[in-house]
């Protein structure tokens, strides 16, 4: 499995444009072969702060994913979008279990 973790921080003129421009991308990102998990959302004291989230069942259905219309078009609508700090990282888990083991 392969999870994104994500923090980005935009100029808060941005951060209303931004959210609308996710909110589009994320239905038919879940409907994405190998995708486990696919969220965004704000942090609760940093509302100019966007937190995604995601898991996928392989590499290649990451790679797939990037490739998609829908996140071709998401990249291009936030491109020129001023981001004043951009955090991702990329684990490669080799196991998955609740809290309690």
């Amino acid at each position: 499995m392969i999870a994104i973790s994500a923090r980005i921080t935009l100029a808060p003129e941005f951060t209303d444009a931004f959210s609308d421009a996710a909110a589009a991308i994320i239905a038919p990102t879940r409907k994405e072969a190998g995708c486990n998990y696919y969220a965004f959302g704000r942090d609760l004291e940093e509302s100019n702060v966007i937190l995604i989230s995601e898991e996928w069942a392989s590499e290649q259905a990451l790679l797939d994913h990037l490739k998609s219309p829908h996140i071709t078009d998401f990249l291009r609508k936030t491109q020129s979008m001023t981001m004043l700090g951009f955090d991702v990282k990329k684990y490669r888990v080799s196991s998955v279990g609740g809290m309690d083991s």
